[in-house]
């Protein structure tokens, strides 16, 4: 199955039909969870549609992207939307990580030079 429709219990159900998928589609919520860690934002959205080009595993309906910053443009798929947003989660941890320890630095440095 190509086309999958995410229920407001944030089940996934598969739809074969392309018009009645291409409606709900057009309504459903498919913004998951968004947000910035310093400049570099962190998207997960829900896809509709299967990711997963093999005939092993289950269908990869949910994406969680990375835009800006060391893990720019990396992407990781899911089949569930609690594993979507563990994906989230740890991919936010993973820059923030990064990130603040970065500006820490950063920090640090500013403070050696003016003192």
């Amino acid at each position: 199955m190509r086309y999958y429709t995410l229920l407001d219990d944030h089940s996934v159900v598969p739809c074969d039909d392309l018009t009645k998928w291409a409606q709900g589609f057009e309504t459903t919520l498919r913004n998951i969870k968004q947000e910035y860690v310093g400049t570099i934002y962190i998207s997960t959205v829900f896809l509709g549609l299967n990711h997963n080009y093999s005939e092993n595993g289950p269908p990869l309906v949910f994406e969680t992207m990375v835009f800006g910053g060391k893990y720019d443009q990396v992407q990781y798929r899911t089949s569930t939307y609690a594993e979507a947003l563990r994906a989230h989660i740890l991919a936010r941890d993973e820059v923030r990580r990064t990130w603040y320890g970065r500006w820490i630095t950063f920090c640090n440095f500013l403070i050696r030079k003016h003192t």
